[in-house]
């Protein structure tokens, strides 16, 4: 019913009308799609748990430390991807545009300058402070080390 012969060859020729799936052929693809789907789906929610990302190791310095680091070069190679307690002594404590600005003193060229951020705080020059900060957040500016942002502790 579905074939046709050519007149000019004696292969049978398939009708358009054959070529086309029924509609129980279209429901089976979707059936199996939907299937197919479903155990994909399936299959993440049995998927283990990517393992937790490695605490940053925690690293005590001085403020003389981290200035002479910057100094040499050799801040960034040796205290990579770490959070950095940062102790020093106080020897100004600034406010410009709302931002607190903590200065430790270093005894080099080089200061060592902490941005606290809007956070009210009671130091005083003289006092001695433990900061933390995340490597990653320390930059090099001319003639000071920038922590920013830094957190006192």
């Amino acid at each position: 019913m579905g074939t046709v012969l050519s007149a000019e060859s004696s292969t049978p020729a398939i009708s358009p009308r054959a070529r086309t799936p029924s509609a129980r052929q279209r429901c089976r693809r979707r059936a199996i799609l939907l299937l197919l789907a479903v155990a994909l789906s399936g299959c993440a929610f049995f998927r283990e748990a990517s393992p937790t990302e490695a605490p940053t190791p925690t690293v005590s310095v001085s403020a003389e430390q981290v200035a002479q680091a910057m100094a040499d070069d050799s801040f960034f190679s040796d205290y990579r991807n770490e959070a950095l307690l940062v102790r020093g002594t106080v020897s100004s404590v600034e406010t410009a545009s709302g931002a607190t600005l903590v200065t430790l003193s270093t005894g080099l060229a080089t200061a060592v300058v902490c941005d606290l951020g809007e956070r009210a705080t009671t130091i005083r020059a003289g006092d001695s402070i433990t900061v933390l900060v995340n490597s990653s957040d320390v930059k090099r500016l001319p003639d000071e080390v920038l922590l920013s942002p830094c957190a006192v502790q």
